[in-house]
Parts: structure tokens; C-alpha cells; sequence
């Protein structure tokens, strides 16, 4: 379906903005990533519920195209290869646009040369970045960022992301709680690409730490396991241990938790088997990036094969503990790939709008007002629900 500027896509269908804030037609955005299946949901989000202008960077004039010509509405393309461009060479690419979004992985092994030549530039930014390490480089920018004048917003994916936002919602509720259980489960590949795989072998490939009590514990990948109840339709599953940046990003927000931890699993239950195998092979192995990257191509046709079978759909649970009992909060979206096209797109749009206006590197749960954004996610097809249990402790 393609819609008209002025109007925005929800459960109901197409509706007028008249009164809500929105991406002004002119404004440009640029996508780095958005011929990938991560930055092409994200563009369509853009594309359905702005009026801005989009331009999508790629390496593949091809793949640009193939993009493209599948979008709602008309979008600019441009190659860029960001592994071999320079701040310098981002800086002159990216003047003259009013945002740009980075959808390129794995951000581990990537500098953050993108989300400097913004600040270089004054040119608001906004990322999908996924790994710790990668997070604290980036946060260790603020200062730049905020000299500036430039919104830096990172992390703002699914998770981390919706469940950062979640978790400070929560907390505001509940001042008192001191554990923040998180747990993922994603069909398939979620509808992921090959970054998407890259970046979970990469996870998986090395111990993550946990805290426990007001104390730091190294973990192994996929070694603790447990079976929750997520929301329906996915029901009883279990999880494994899994290292997520907002483990270390949600503990220094909010220094009153003593205890984070985070479970993942995937469905069918042998893609679990494999990642366990593959979080235990020898370490020759599992920190030689080309032969993860290697795996990660051998392993895609496969899982996408499965995909069809299995759906994508995308299930996070967040137990919230304290004196006053727990609450659980339910997400569920029928793509893992669409609910990340969701949040960031809904993310980016409070940036353009100006809904976000403080300056520096920013993560979800500080920058992102819980209201406005969880209704954007159910107006795009997010389901959210929570269960208070008082005076239940862990």
C-alpha cells in the first residue's frame, strides 16, 4: 500500500496527521543500511508515518535498486561502502541531511565513524547498535556530542531498545525494585539477514557478564537455562543465557538494581542446540572472525529456509522485582525484523520532530518518553500488556 504524506499507517488504516507532530516534508534522512532487511523496515516505518524525504545508502547499487523499487514510496539511493570511508569522506556525505540513521553491523567490529562525522557535521543520529563494547565507545562521546548541539540515539532496536524504554517506565512505577530479569524469544531468524546471525555468533563466541547482587559475574554464553512464560501466542519456552548491552546500560542508569540478567532462545529448539555447540567449540575457533563470519554465511540459507516454516515473530518478557512485589511486562509483533523497524523508526521520528531534543550520546531509557513511544509501537502492531503480582519476591 503506498500512502500519501499527511497521512500514517495503524491497526485502523490510514489516518491524518492533523495534529500530531511529524517529519515535515523536506526534511531529508539518510538510512546507511537501508537496502538490508533491518534498514529496509526501518525505511518503511520512515516512509509510512513522515513526510521526510529518504535516502538509503548501500554497497550494492543493485541491492539499492532491488530496495527500492519495493518501498511504499519513492526514496534517493546512494552507495557507500562504511567500511572503507573515512570521517572526513562521512562528513561531506552526510551535511545537508537532518538525520541519519546507521542499520549496518555488526558495531563491534565497526568504529563509530558514521555517528562522528554527524556530530562533526551537526547532523542529528540515531543507530541499531547491539554490543556492549560497542555502546560504551560510543557513550564516550557525550561530551562531544553535546558541545555540538547533536542528538546522538543509540541502541534503539528491539533489544536493546523497546525493553530499555520498558524497563524505565517500569522503574518509574516502581522506584524501589532492585531485579531486572529480561528474556527474548525470536522464531527463526526473526526475519534477520546475515548481520542479524553474525551478530549473535559473535555473541555467543565469548563469556558476558551478569550482576548478581550488587556484584559482577562472568557468565558462559548460552549456559544458564530456564523456562518462562512469554506472552500467546509463543507460551512456555526455554532460555539461555545471553549477553545483551543493556545488561551494563540499564545497571548505570540506574545504580539502585543489584541484579540484571538476560535469556534468549530461538524456535525450533535445534537452533538452540547448535548455539550452545558453537558457544563451546574451541576458542581457536571462536575468536576467528572470518571463520564466524564464514559459519554465519554457511548457516543463513538454512535458517531463512526454516523461516518459512517457523515464522519471525518476536517475544520479550521484563520481570520487575522489588519490596512491593513484581510486575511483568509483555511486548509481542508478529516480525522480529518489523518490531526493530517499528522502535527505530519511532525513535528517529521523535528526533526529527523534535520530541528528543536533548543534545549528546543517548541511550533509550534516558532520552525516549515511554507514553508517546509505546503507543506508536501499538498504532504499528505491537502488543504490550502487564500482570502485577504484589508482595511476590524473588
Amino acid at each position: 500500500m503506498r500512502l500519501r504524506c499527511g497521512s500514517r499507517f495503524n491497526l485502523h488504516g490510514v489516518i491524518p496527521l492533523h495534529n500530531e507532530p511529524h517529519a515535515e516534508t523536506g526534511q531529508r534522512v539518510l538510512v546507511v543500511g537501508g537496502s538490508g532487511r533491518i534498514g529496509s523496515a526501518v525505511v518503511r516505518d520512515l516512509l509510512r508515518n513522515s513526510c521526510a524525504s529518504i535516502t538509503i545508502a548501500g554497497r550494492s547499487q543493485a541491492g539499492l535498486a532491488e530496495a527500492a523499487a519495493a518501498m511504499p514510496r519513492s526514496v534517493e539511493t546512494v552507495t557507500l561502502d562504511l567500511d572503507s570511508a573515512t570521517v572526513d569522506t562521512l562528513i561531506r556525505v552526510v551535511r545537508g541531511y537532518a538525520l541519519v540513521l546507521q542499520c549496518v553491523g555488526p558495531f563491534r567490529a565497526r568504529p563509530p565513524s558514521l555517528m562522528l562525522a554527524c556530530i562533526a557535521a551537526g547532523v542529528h543520529y540515531v543507530d541499531v547498535c547491539d554490543d556492549q563494547r560497542a555502546t560504551a565507545e560510543r557513550l564516550a562521546f557525550d561530551a562531544t556530542a553535546r558541545a555540538a548541539g547533536v542528538t546522538a540515539l543509540i541502541d534503539t532496536g528491539t533489544f536493546p531498545g523497546i525493553d530499555n524504554v520498558l524497563v524505565a517506565d517500569a522503574l518509574r512505577r516502581h522506584p524501589r525494585a532492585h531485579t531486572v530479569r529480561l528474556h527474548f524469544l525470536c522464531q527463526g531468524s526473526g526475519g534477520g539477514g546475515f548481520g542479524v546471525l553474525q551478530t549473535t555468533f559473535i555473541a555467543v563466541s565469548r563469556p558476558y557478564a551478569e550482576l548478581h547482587g550488587g556484584t559482577w559475574q562472568m557468565m558462559p554464553s548460552y549456559g544458564a537455562r530456564d523456562t518462562v512464560a512469554f506472552a500467546p501466542p509463543i507460551g512456555r519456552r526455554p532460555v539461555y543465557g545471553f549477553e545483551v548491552p543493556e545488561i551494563w546500560s540499564l545497571a548505570h542508569s540506574f545504580p539502585q538494581l543489584q541484579t540484571l540478567t538476560s535469556r534468549f532462545a530461538t524456535v525450533p529448539e535445534v537452533w538452540n542446540w547448535a548455539t550452545w555447540a558453537l558457544a563451546r567449540l574451541p576458542d581457536r575457533f571462536r575468536s576467528d572472525m572470518t571463520w564466524l563470519d564464514n559459519a554465519a554465511t554457511f548457516m543463513i540459507p538454512l535458517v531463512h529456509a526454516l523461516d518459512r516454516f517457523v515464522g519471525e515473530a518476536l517475544a520479550i518478557r521484563i520481570d520487575i522485582l522489588g519490596p512491593d512485589g513484581r510486575e511483568v511486562i509483555h511486548f509481542y509483533a508478529p516480525s522480529t525484523t518489523e518490531a526493530v523497524g517499528w522502535a527505530t523508526g519511532a525513535a528517529a521520528l521523535m528526533v526529527l520532530n523534535g520530541e528528543i531534543r536533548e543534545a549528546g550520546v543517548l541511550l533509550p531509557e534516558r532520552a525516549i518518553a515511554a507514553g508517546a513511544y509505546v503507543d506508536a509501537l501499538a498504532a504499528r502492531g505491537g502488543r504490550i500488556t502487564r500482570e502485577l503480582h504484589p508482595a511476590l519476591h524473588p
